[in-house]
Protein backbone atom coordinates (compact mmCIF):
# COMPACT_ATOMS: atom_id res chain seq x y z
CA UNK A 1 0.00 0.00 0.00
CA UNK A 2 0.89 3.66 -0.27
CA UNK A 3 2.30 5.65 2.57
CA UNK A 4 -0.11 5.68 5.36
CA UNK A 5 -1.09 8.96 7.29
CA UNK A 6 -1.83 7.14 10.36
CA UNK A 7 0.16 3.93 11.94
CA UNK A 8 -1.66 2.34 14.83
CA UNK A 9 0.60 0.02 17.03
CA UNK A 10 -0.24 -2.17 19.49
CA UNK A 11 1.93 -3.87 21.79
CA UNK A 12 0.82 -7.19 23.02
CA UNK A 13 1.56 -10.41 25.73
CA UNK A 14 -0.94 -13.42 25.93
CA UNK A 15 -3.52 -11.06 24.28
CA UNK A 16 -5.34 -13.61 22.11
CA UNK A 17 -8.99 -12.69 24.02
CA UNK A 18 -9.00 -8.95 24.21
CA UNK A 19 -7.48 -8.47 20.81
CA UNK A 20 -10.12 -9.21 18.33
CA UNK A 21 -12.41 -6.38 19.94
CA UNK A 22 -9.96 -3.96 20.22
CA UNK A 23 -8.80 -4.38 16.48
CA UNK A 24 -12.26 -4.49 14.76
CA UNK A 25 -13.11 -1.31 16.72
CA UNK A 26 -10.07 0.77 15.92
CA UNK A 27 -10.83 -0.38 11.91
CA UNK A 28 -14.39 0.50 12.15
CA UNK A 29 -13.62 3.95 13.36
CA UNK A 30 -10.48 4.33 11.08
CA UNK A 31 -12.76 2.86 8.36
CA UNK A 32 -14.95 6.07 8.42
CA UNK A 33 -12.36 8.85 8.25
CA UNK A 34 -10.96 9.99 4.87
CA UNK A 35 -6.97 9.51 5.49
CA UNK A 36 -4.95 6.64 5.06
CA UNK A 37 -3.82 3.59 7.84
CA UNK A 38 -2.15 1.19 9.11
CA UNK A 39 -2.55 -1.30 11.94
CA UNK A 40 0.24 -2.89 13.49
CA UNK A 41 0.08 -5.34 16.15
CA UNK A 42 3.76 -6.09 17.85
CA UNK A 43 3.61 -9.78 19.63
CA UNK A 44 6.10 -9.40 22.95
CA UNK A 45 6.92 -13.35 22.96
CA UNK A 46 3.47 -14.40 23.66
CA UNK A 47 2.90 -17.98 24.28
CA UNK A 48 -1.01 -18.22 23.62
CA UNK A 49 -2.49 -18.03 20.59
CA UNK A 50 -2.15 -14.12 20.16
CA UNK A 51 0.10 -14.87 16.44
CA UNK A 52 -2.59 -16.82 15.24
CA UNK A 53 -5.49 -14.86 16.08
CA UNK A 54 -3.57 -11.89 14.13
CA UNK A 55 -2.90 -13.97 11.45
CA UNK A 56 -6.81 -14.99 11.13
CA UNK A 57 -7.83 -11.34 11.34
CA UNK A 58 -5.10 -10.20 8.91
CA UNK A 59 -7.71 -11.57 6.03
CA UNK A 60 -10.74 -9.55 7.59
CA UNK A 61 -8.57 -6.12 8.21
CA UNK A 62 -7.02 -5.19 4.99
CA UNK A 63 -4.51 -3.25 6.74
CA UNK A 64 -3.74 -5.25 9.81
CA UNK A 65 0.20 -6.18 10.15
CA UNK A 66 2.00 -9.13 12.90
CA UNK A 67 5.02 -7.83 13.65
CA UNK A 68 6.13 -10.96 15.74
CA UNK A 69 9.02 -10.60 18.13
CA UNK A 70 9.50 -14.13 19.63
CA UNK A 71 11.26 -12.95 22.59
CA UNK A 72 9.50 -11.38 25.47
CA UNK A 73 11.30 -7.83 26.43
CA UNK A 74 8.31 -5.70 27.43
CA UNK A 75 6.09 -3.38 25.95
CA UNK A 76 8.50 -0.27 26.20
CA UNK A 77 10.93 -2.47 23.77
CA UNK A 78 7.69 -3.92 21.57
CA UNK A 79 6.39 -0.17 20.72
CA UNK A 80 10.46 0.81 19.61
CA UNK A 81 9.51 -2.09 17.18
CA UNK A 82 6.52 -1.08 16.14
CA UNK A 83 7.45 2.65 15.29
CA UNK A 84 10.49 1.43 14.01
CA UNK A 85 9.04 -0.98 11.69
CA UNK A 86 5.85 1.89 11.08
CA UNK A 87 5.42 3.55 7.66
CA UNK A 88 2.95 6.38 8.59
CA UNK A 89 3.32 10.39 8.96
CA UNK A 90 1.51 10.10 12.04
CA UNK A 91 2.32 6.39 14.52
CA UNK A 92 0.01 5.93 17.10
CA UNK A 93 0.85 3.44 20.32
CA UNK A 94 -2.40 2.32 22.38
CA UNK A 95 -3.24 -0.36 24.88
CA UNK A 96 -4.69 -3.49 23.68
CA UNK A 97 -7.48 -3.00 26.57
CA UNK A 98 -8.82 -0.34 24.39
CA UNK A 99 -8.63 2.27 27.52
CA UNK A 100 -8.11 5.30 25.22
CA UNK A 101 -10.25 4.27 21.72
CA UNK A 102 -8.68 5.43 18.52
CA UNK A 103 -11.05 8.61 17.97
CA UNK A 104 -8.61 10.06 20.58
CA UNK A 105 -6.09 10.49 17.46
CA UNK A 106 -8.76 12.78 16.20
CA UNK A 107 -8.88 14.99 18.51
CA UNK A 108 -4.91 15.88 18.52
CA UNK A 109 -5.41 16.25 14.77
CA UNK A 110 -6.32 20.12 14.90
CA UNK A 111 -3.46 20.85 16.35
CA UNK A 112 -0.79 19.19 13.99
CA UNK A 113 -0.53 22.42 12.27
CA UNK A 114 0.98 24.05 15.18
CA UNK A 115 4.05 22.91 15.22
CA UNK A 116 3.54 20.03 18.12
CA UNK A 117 5.69 16.75 17.29
CA UNK A 118 4.38 14.76 20.14
CA UNK A 119 1.45 14.58 22.03
CA UNK A 120 0.30 12.56 24.74
CA UNK A 121 -3.00 11.22 24.89
CA UNK A 122 -5.61 11.87 27.93
CA UNK A 123 -4.78 8.34 29.55
CA UNK A 124 -1.22 9.34 30.18
CA UNK A 125 1.07 6.34 29.11
CA UNK A 126 -1.16 4.03 26.98
CA UNK A 127 -1.59 6.55 24.19
CA UNK A 128 0.82 8.43 22.64
CA UNK A 129 1.44 10.06 19.05
CA UNK A 130 4.05 11.00 17.33
CA UNK A 131 5.00 12.70 14.23
CA UNK A 132 7.19 10.46 11.56
CA UNK A 133 10.79 12.61 12.39
CA UNK A 134 10.13 12.26 15.83
CA UNK A 135 9.43 8.74 16.08
CA UNK A 136 13.00 8.43 14.09
CA UNK A 137 14.52 10.39 16.55
CA UNK A 138 12.93 9.34 19.88
CA UNK A 139 13.17 5.40 19.07
CA UNK A 140 16.18 5.54 18.10
CA UNK A 141 17.43 6.63 21.58
CA UNK A 142 15.40 5.01 24.19
CA UNK A 143 16.67 2.01 25.90
CA UNK A 144 13.46 1.52 28.78
CA UNK A 145 12.00 -1.62 27.90
CA UNK A 146 9.14 -1.93 30.54
CA UNK A 147 8.02 -0.42 33.28
CA UNK A 148 8.86 3.33 32.89
CA UNK A 149 9.09 3.81 29.24
CA UNK A 150 6.46 6.62 29.14
CA UNK A 151 8.23 8.68 31.21
CA UNK A 152 11.28 8.04 28.66
CA UNK A 153 9.66 8.95 25.42
CA UNK A 154 8.46 12.22 26.83
CA UNK A 155 11.52 13.31 28.58
CA UNK A 156 13.39 12.17 25.40
CA UNK A 157 11.49 14.38 23.77
CA UNK A 158 11.85 17.38 26.13
CA UNK A 159 15.94 16.55 25.56
CA UNK A 160 15.75 17.06 21.58
CA UNK A 161 13.66 20.20 21.86
CA UNK A 162 10.67 18.36 20.52
CA UNK A 163 7.00 20.58 21.01
CA UNK A 164 4.87 17.84 23.27
CA UNK A 165 1.05 18.45 23.53
CA UNK A 166 -0.47 17.14 26.38
CA UNK A 167 -4.14 16.16 25.60
CA UNK A 168 -5.16 17.10 29.34
CA UNK A 169 -3.43 18.56 32.24
CA UNK A 170 -0.98 16.08 33.84
CA UNK A 171 -2.88 15.70 37.32
CA UNK A 172 -6.05 14.38 35.77
CA UNK A 173 -4.04 11.54 34.19
CA UNK A 174 -4.11 7.53 35.53
CA UNK A 175 -0.75 7.72 36.28
CA UNK A 176 -1.90 7.30 39.57
CA UNK A 177 -2.53 3.45 39.11
CA UNK A 178 0.68 2.32 39.11
CA UNK A 179 1.23 2.77 42.89
CA UNK A 180 -1.72 0.42 43.94
CA UNK A 181 1.10 -2.25 43.27
CA UNK A 182 4.09 -2.08 45.50
CA UNK A 183 6.28 -4.30 43.30
CA UNK A 184 5.41 -1.99 40.11
CA UNK A 185 6.44 1.03 42.23
CA UNK A 186 9.72 -0.17 43.11
CA UNK A 187 10.35 -1.12 39.14
CA UNK A 188 8.67 2.14 37.98
CA UNK A 189 11.20 4.21 39.96
CA UNK A 190 14.11 2.16 39.39
CA UNK A 191 14.05 2.93 35.84
CA UNK A 192 13.18 6.53 36.39
CA UNK A 193 16.22 6.62 38.16
CA UNK A 194 18.33 5.03 35.58
CA UNK A 195 16.46 7.72 32.79
CA UNK A 196 17.39 10.29 34.89
CA UNK A 197 20.94 9.24 35.53
CA UNK A 198 21.54 8.60 31.63
CA UNK A 199 19.92 12.10 31.20
CA UNK A 200 22.57 13.87 33.57
CA UNK A 201 25.49 11.66 32.20
CA UNK A 202 24.76 12.60 28.62
CA UNK A 203 24.45 8.89 27.52
CA UNK A 204 21.92 9.54 25.13
CA UNK A 205 23.66 10.45 21.87
CA UNK A 206 21.34 12.00 19.23
CA UNK A 207 23.93 10.37 16.76
CA UNK A 208 22.39 6.74 17.25
CA UNK A 209 19.57 7.81 14.93
CA UNK A 210 18.62 4.51 13.05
Amino acid sequence: MAKPFLSVIIPVHNGSENLPLTLIDVDKHLAQEEYSYEILVVDDGSNDNTVDVVRKLSGLIKNLKLVDNPVEEGFGAAIRLGMMTAKGNWRVFMDIDNVTPITEFNKMMPHFREGFDVFVGSNGKDFMCFSEISSQQIFGLNKTAKWAFGYEFTALAKMLDLRVKYMTPIYQRRWWLIWRKPLTIFRWLWEFIKIRWRLWRKLYKPSQLW
